[in-house]
């Protein structure tokens, strides 16, 4: 925690307004067996993606947050996010919250430092449609001192997708690499008293995920608690023990490896990680690939 100086960041521009245009939208279709190939046909209204002016920041890591306003409902979404930090930012994490909250997230790092995103319910639920609101939290991980300002932005050169309930896109506009989401980077070590612990409980998603043949399950304590991770499976058996027992206040990490408390490999699926600690108790969904 103490290898940077306490960050605070200040939004100076923001790639797009929080109005969405209530228009439809129109693309060529492509397939060649429909009886509209080649031509320009009407899918649905637009839905619009932003960076939220809100972004948290510590001396060893960022969450940014993306907004939705979407004029229709929304039932997944794809996407590339870059951020240009001078290699200060290492992709962690993202978990979707607000209007697509439990929806599950696939990840994959590319070589430059952006990482490629889908989210979709599994079981086809819908955003509900108006109000801007987030839908996306993602957490970098700081590896060095950053430049005084970050950008993140939505690569035109992959897919961008916001798909409605007949699969067709709605994406209308999104923060390009011409009009990024720019945040001022101020440190200010002199003036602001650092504090050694975080000052919440929290279950942060597993990463990677989806996994194999191990994932890494982070959380943090903001004092000293008996402490019980254990992972279950979708019909609710605990099947693996991680945890159980007193911890100290901090941040702290734990690998599972796909085996239940009798040393047996768990088929592919979705499983649950749940920690309690004092009054504190969170669910995490997991998926595990083999």
């Amino acid at each position: 925690m103490d290898r940077f100086n306490h960050l605070f960041f200040m939004l100076l521009s923001v790639a797009f307004a929080y109005e969405c245009p209530n228009e439809t939208v129109f693309y060529i279709d492509l397939d060649s067996t429909s009886s509209t190939f080649g031509k320009e046909v009407s899918a649905g209204q637009c839905g619009c993606l932003s960076f939220s002016q809100d972004i948290s920041g510590s001396d060893s890591s960022v969450i940014i947050s993306l907004n939705l306003f979407e004029n229709e409902p929304s039932r997944g979404f794809q996407f590339t996010i870059a951020q240009e930090s001078m290699g200060a930012l290492d992709y962690q994490w993202s978990k979707t919250t607000g209007k697509s909250k439990d929806w599950d997230v696939w990840d994959f790092k590319n070589p430059d430092g952006s990482v490629a995103l889908l989210g979709a319910d599994l079981e086809g639920k819908q955003t509900n449609s108006g109000n801007n609101d987030i839908f996306l939290d993602v957490m970098y991980k700081i590896v060095k001192k950053p430049p005084t300002k970050i950008s993140f932005y939505l690569r035109s050169d992959k897919a961008l997708i916001l798909s409605d309930v007949d699969g067709e896109n709605l994406l209308c506009s999104y923060p390009s690499i011409d009009m990024p989401a720019i945040f001022e980077v101020n440190w200010l070590s002199s003036q602001i008293k650092k504090s050694k612990f975080p000052d919440r409980f929290i279950l942060y998603p597993n990463y990677p995920n989806p996994f194999n043949p191990s994932t890494t399950i982070s959380f943090d304590l903001p004092y000293d608690s008996d402490v019980r991770v254990f992972i279950y499976d979708i019909i609710g058996r605990n099947i693996a023990v991680l945890i159980e027992n007193k911890m100290i206040a901090g941040k702290h990490s734990i690998q599972w490896n796909g085996l239940t408390k009798l040393g047996e490999s768990v088929p592919s699926g979705i499983y649950y990680v749940v920690i309690n600690a004092g009054k504190f108790s969170q669910t995490n969904k997991m998926t595990f690939l083999r």
